[in-house]
């Protein structure tokens, strides 16, 4: 099975959540989203993350951009960890809908209540 999590993290927080994911579903592929999305194909992928923080309650447009032009295997299951101090906002609604337009499903998504750093 290939595992994916994409993680963008401005503190370390995501990345450290990314990682236990990682550890806890028997290893996982992890990559920023600050890199080249077309080098970074999820298609073949059967299960496929998302791990961000929530900036102004919502996912980072870093985060959105990189979904927006992700390509993926629509099948896959597919969750999201917003990481927050506050409030997660609309951050589920914005994946469900930048997955939709591929013909996706957010299976599973978590709020992850964190300390400000």
């Amino acid at each position: 099975m290939k595992n994916i999590i994409y993680y963008f993290s401005g503190t370390g927080n995501s990345l450290r959540t990314a990682i236990g994911i990682a550890e806890r579903i028997g290893g996982a592929e992890i990559i920023s989203v600050r890199c080249d999305v077309e080098n970074v194909s999820a298609e073949t992928a059967e299960v496929i993350g998302f791990v961000c923080p929530v900036y102004e309650w919502d996912m980072p447009g870093t985060m959105k951009r990189f979904v927006e032009n992700l390509k993926i295997n629509p099948n896959a299951y597919i969750f999201m960890v917003a990481t927050y101090v506050a409030i997660h906002g609309k951050s589920f609604e914005t994946m469900e809908k930048l997955l939709s337009a591929k013909k996706a499903h957010l299976n599973y998504g978590f709020a992850l209540h964190c300390v400000a750093s």
